[in-house]
């Protein structure tokens, strides 16, 4: 890695703003990362810092990203407005990782894509993401991932802005609603 790509990297780990964001790059450069999955894409602006730091580290040939957005339906669901699918797919091709975006609230998406994405390394949830749709969505994620991959939240309860979910969590939110005795 040369001088520059040093810098680069520890500006990103610890001085980027938005400040939160440096708890996902330094998390991210914790172990290798190949396998990647962001819910909740936005703008793009953390994915394209995301996938080259991480190419940093592994040859981008070797990166896939996943992004599930609802892209075009963000306005319709009262979130802030991102970028269309065909933008977003023109806009993380250039960083010449392997790149699948999954349109669709955190549910469908996930339902969809269970059985096909597998081993994830890392998963990035955005806090705009909360509500019915993740919440029916944790049922799937346990498949998905690899045997040491974290899952990255955005919290506003805690000081950096996101945290790693712990594996007791991840048992909890994934388990299937009890039935009810009739």
């Amino acid at each position: 890695m040369s001088l520059w790509s040093k810098v680069k990297r520890a500006w990103l780990v610890h001085v980027a703003k938005p400040v939160g964001e440096t708890f996902v790059y330094r998390a991210a450069c914790d172990r290798p990362v190949k396998r990647v999955m962001e819910i909740g894409v936005g703008t793009g602006e953390r994915t394209q810092k995301l996938i080259k730091l991480l190419s940093e580290m592994t040859p981008v040939a070797e990166l896939a990203y996943f992004g599930v957005d609802l892209f075009e339906g963000r306005e319709l669901s009262g979130m802030e407005p991102g970028m269309s699918l065909k933008e977003m797919h023109r806009l993380l091709k250039a960083t010449g990782c392997r790149v699948q975006l999954i349109p669709g609230d955190p549910f469908a998406a996930l339902a969809r894509t269970a059985n096909t994405i597998q081993m994830l390394d890392l998963v990035v949830i955005n806090a705009e993401q909360q509500g019915d749709s993740l919440e029916r969505a944790w049922f799937y994620l346990p498949r998905m991932l690899a045997p040491t991959a974290r899952i990255i939240v955005e919290d506003a309860q805690v000081k950096e802005g996101f945290r790693i979910l712990s594996a007791a969590e991840l048992r909890e939110r994934s388990a299937p609603p009890r039935r009810r005795a009739a």
